[in-house]
């Protein structure tokens, strides 16, 4: 007998030796897994009027949605949570013994996984690491619920249950969930909602509450928690009756879906807020109202493509918009492309895609010749062939002496080219890096004076920002999409005089004669600073136009680098543009809102001559009311000496007087409207011709602007009733022809 006994006591010590040293591996286990995880909150994006917009998540593969912390957990809540999850939650150390044997007997007597038992604390731990459900799982959860529950304390541990608990829908934590199915705060719900969403964690994916059995499903489930709480005592009869009739119509809120036509603003904003998370989150701020207006982005994307659809034709196949608050720099639309998916490349955004911008640097150059005093106002450029250094005007015609204010608004190469000569290529580089326009990864030689007609690539976000400097007064601020976005402060880059002078030129519809047609796409019918850009061989085509209120630019062209047929800024982009505007000023009663530009406070009107850049006290052929400054006297500059060009061959000292002889209509003949025709067809033929021959005329119809042509080539002006005078002009020269009188019988 004392052999026997002997023996097993050999046995029994090694295995409690061993049982010990699992407990003790058990314990190790339970305390390093004690930690309460979660990932950082998701942020949620809505529209500046509270459209949804996006979810946005640290890690770019996430896809879980939720865990917003709780400053205090609602009791209704909290009750509610372990009604039927977890009864005894308050009394039990985190695992609880009562349903684990209540489990135990259950599963062994039915022969299947009947019940878990699993405590809250236990569904942590299975939440924080998951593993297959075997007995062996569920001790190890058991461990690290008792270690969490030692540790952390039972308040804290249902809050964190609450934080990164599944509620279906990749939702994690009550706090998303309300907002996401309820669209209000947790403190907020009623106990119909909580004993509703309480419901989920239990199935999430069966109990789906966007499919019809899933919400039956939910709602079920949701009536138990109800009567678990009236049977403890939690809920009064009244408020159950009235939560149970509540649950069975509960209304949801419609499933969130991305805008597709946002889809590129998305991706911008997620990379401003991935790159900085850590603060973004820490401001918790869960839920951000970006400052864009959904309503706003879908007429953009409506006008957008019905341009498009009329110049696909001409080779045209993408687009790119922006809309900005001139004052704030706020992004209201953000277009990256026509259409995401199906278009030409789509899937760029062609608003951070960098491109030749053509002409639309000329401004920046003007604006820093003012700046640095290398001109003035009414300094007088010159617009010849002499001077091209082998880059001819995009039209092919060369006007002669000018102001400033039309070499700018006439988007002339020559002037602009050799302005940049003047300022010198190494300075006005530094310039454009201080506007954004440029990182400096590239030598200023590399670029050279192509930079005045687009050899610098810019992207429209850039270049938008750069034109807010001169709209704002010449500081200069970075766009941004919502108020605690981290930007740069705001700094002053230029004077505002000399800003409020190059606004002015831009929003001249007369100083852009002879180069643009009066009612064409750079008018309007309020004030509007607006510059094109069409980049070598029509690849691009820009336009960027401010109000005193918005900031519209647009880019269209081909993402292959071929070319367009024709088609430039001012034919495609500032049509769209001038829709834009349009539309954003459409409620606006011009009598009653100042929608005009702040003149320069230290310049004052002046009329002057527009060839010698002199006041008025002779006989001039072409006169401007520009702004000079005060209290200074009114020499005129020349970028280049008179003297010098004429001793150099660059301008004849006599120039031979043009003779314009009109063709037709004849003077004095009476036309006679068909009304068997259309309003097209009603036309009357337009013919001129000058001795010497002339490069350009102008057409004037009763006094106005009518068409720029060349001499020789018909015109057709539409017929309307009564008495019509035509005359030809030279641009920017005195000669000018007879007028002709016409009459026009009949009705349209």
């Amino acid at each position: 007998m004392c052999e026997v006994n002997n023996k097993l006591k050999i046995l029994v010590k090694p295995s409690l030796y061993l049982f010990l040293l699992l407990g003790i591996c058990l314990l190790l286990y339970g305390i390093k897994n004690s930690k309460l995880i979660s990932t950082k909150p998701t942020i949620v994006i809505y529209d500046k009027s509270g459209n949804y917009v996006s979810l946005i998540n640290e890690s770019q593969n996430e896809d879980s949605y939720g865990f917003w912390e709780f400053d205090e957990i609602p009791e209704r809540i909290a009750k509610a949570s372990i009604a039927l999850e977890d009864k005894r939650f308050w009394n039990h150390p985190g695992i609880d013994p009562i349903a684990i044997i209540r489990a135990l007997f259950q599963n062994i007597s039915k022969g299947i996984r009947f019940s878990g038992a699993s405590t809250i604390a236990m569904q942590i731990a299975r939440m924080q690491k998951p593993n297959e459900r075997t007995y062996v799982n569920k001790m190890i959860e058991s461990v690290s619920a008792l270690c969490m529950t030692i540790r952390w304390g039972r308040e804290a541990i249902l809050k964190h249950y609450l934080k990164i608990a599944p509620y279906g829908n990749q939702c994690h934590g009550i706090n998303f969930a309300s907002r996401y199915y309820f669209d209000k705060p947790s403190s907020d719900l009623s106990w119909a909602e909580i004993a509703f969403l309480s419901a989920l964690p239990k199935a999430p994916t069966r109990m789906n509450p966007f499919t019809r059995n899933g919400k039956k499903m939910a709602i079920e489930r949701g009536f138990l928690i109800l009567r678990a709480l009236k049977n403890n005592g939690d809920l009064s009869e009244e408020n159950f009756f009235l939560a149970a009739s509540q649950i069975k119509a509960i209304s949801l809120q419609p499933k969130k879906i991305r805008p597709l036509n946002t889809l590129h603003a998305i991706l911008k904003l997620e990379e401003i807020i991935k790159k900085d998370y850590v603060y973004y989150s820490s401001l918790k701020k869960t839920i951000i109202f970006s400052t864009m207006d959904l309503k706003i982005q879908d007429i953009v994307e409506k006008f957008s493509l019905s341009y498009l659809q009329k110049w696909i034709a001409d080779g045209a196949s993408n687009l790119s918009v922006i809309i900005l608050d001139k004052e704030s720099m706020n992004v209201i639309a953000w277009l990256g492309s026509s259409d995401y998916f199906n278009s030409d490349r789509g899937a760029i955004d062609f608003n951070n895609s960098k491109r030749s911008p053509g002409s639309s640097l000329k401004p920046f150059i003007y604006a820093h010749a003012f700046e640095r005093g290398v001109i003035a106002p009414n300094t007088i450029l010159y617009d010849t062939k002499k001077l091209s250094i082998g880059i001819d005007n995009a039209d092919m015609y060369f006007l002669g002496a000018m102001l400033p204010r039309q070499a700018l608004a006439n988007s002339r190469n020559i002037p602009a080219i050799n302005l940049v000569k003047a300022i010198g290529i190494d300075e006005l580089y530094l310039f454009l890096r201080n506007i954004g326009l440029h990182n400096n990864l590239m030598p200023a030689e590399y670029y050279g004076y192509g930079i005045a007609i687009g050899t610098l690539p810019v992207n429209l976000e850039s270049l938008m920002c750069a034109y807010g400097m001169i709209a704002n007064d010449g500081i200069f601020k970075e766009a941004k999409f919502f108020n605690e976005q981290r930007i740069s402060v705001p700094c002053r880059i230029m004077s505002s005089d000399i800003s409020r002078l190059i606004t002015l030129y831009l929003a001249d519809p007369l100083a852009r004669l002879p180069s643009f047609q009066r009612m064409g796409s750079s008018e309007y019918p309020f004030p509007v600073a607006i510059k094109t850009g069409t980049s070598q061989g029509c690849r691009d085509a820009w336009a960027v136009a401010y109000s005193k209120k918005f900031i519209v630019g647009v880019w269209v062209g081909r993402p292959d680098g071929k070319s367009m047929n024709e088609l430039g800024g001012y034919s495609t982009s500032a049509a769209l543009v001038q829709k834009i505007l349009f539309f954003l000023h459409k409620d606006e009663v011009f009598g009653f809102f100042d929608l005009s530009f702040l003149k320069p406070e230290g310049y004052e009107p002046v009329e002057i001559c527009s060839t010698t850049g002199k006041p008025l006290g002779r006989i001039c052929e072409s006169i401007f009311t520009e702004w000079l400054p005060k209290e200074k006297e009114y020499t005129t500059k020349s970028l280049y000496g008179m003297e010098d060009l004429i001793k150099e061959g660059y301008l004849n000292n006599k120039e031979k007087k043009i003779k314009i002889t009109i063709n037709s209509p004849e003077n004095g003949i009476n036309v006679l409207i068909n009304p068997d025709y259309p309003y097209s067809l009603n036309t009357l033929a337009l013919r001129a011709t000058t001795e010497p021959k002339a490069s350009q005329i102008v057409w004037y119809v009763d006094g106005r602007p009518f068409k720029i042509t060349e001499p020789s080539y018909d015109v057709r002006w539409n017929l309307k009733p009564g008495r019509h005078a035509f005359q030809v002009y030279i641009p920017l020269r005195q000669e000018c022809s007879e007028v002709v009188e016409i009459n026009v019988i009949g009705a349209i």
